[in-house]
């Protein structure tokens, strides 16, 4: 019985992904994005773009399903090198984009929602982007697409205290974002 249900599945899912396919509701995105830093808060330091140039350096991997002409869902991961202060950063997010004019019909307004995962070199924290799009498509999968928006990005780490002990920092960063990408 459970060899039966486990070829039902792989058929449906088959099914769903071939339907998906051959309808290019399906498609992939690298983005390269680059962040101009305003503030960044938290519990131990505070500090703004008058004082330090702080920016940042994304790359970004997404697969993007359009449910209809309006709404499309996604998913992604990618790499981000904040600077002044440093930290490397592994975000793995969701995706959603709203096209609330179908007479622009490339044009969107986006979510991101996500958290970067902690490893030796990584640092964890939520993110989230909010902003506007465009996508320029010149054949069935290639395209171009450009974003401006708003990006905010916890950064958890340890920080020594004057007294010399270790305590958690949770700082919060927010940046204006420009992306580029290639729609594919």
């Amino acid at each position: 019985m459970n060899t039966r249900k486990s070829i039902m599945v792989v058929a449906f899912i088959t099914l769903f992904l071939q339907n998906a396919f051959s309808q290019s509701r399906i498609h992939t995105e690298l983005d390269y994005g680059y962040m101009i830093g305003f503030t960044e808060r938290g519990n131990s330091y505070k500090i703004n773009r008058s004082l330090y140039k702080m920016h940042t350096n994304s790359i970004r991997l997404s697969g993007i399903y359009r449910l209809s002409n309006s709404y499309s869902l996604g998913a992604g991961i990618g790499m981000e090198r904040y600077e002044e202060p440093g930290y490397n950063t592994l975000p793995i997010f969701a995706i959603l984009r709203y096209a609330p004019v179908l007479s622009i019909p490339k044009g969107y307004i986006y979510t991101d929602l996500g958290y970067s995962i902690k490893t030796s070199t990584m640092t964890p924290g939520l993110l989230w982007d909010l902003g506007i799009g465009h996508q320029w498509i010149f054949r069935k999968h290639f395209g171009l697409k450009a974003q401006i928006g708003y990006n905010m990005k916890q950064l958890k780490t340890d920080y020594w205290t004057s007294e010399g002990s270790i305590q958690k920092a949770s700082q919060w960063r927010h940046s204006l974002v420009i992306s580029v990408g290639l729609v594919l």
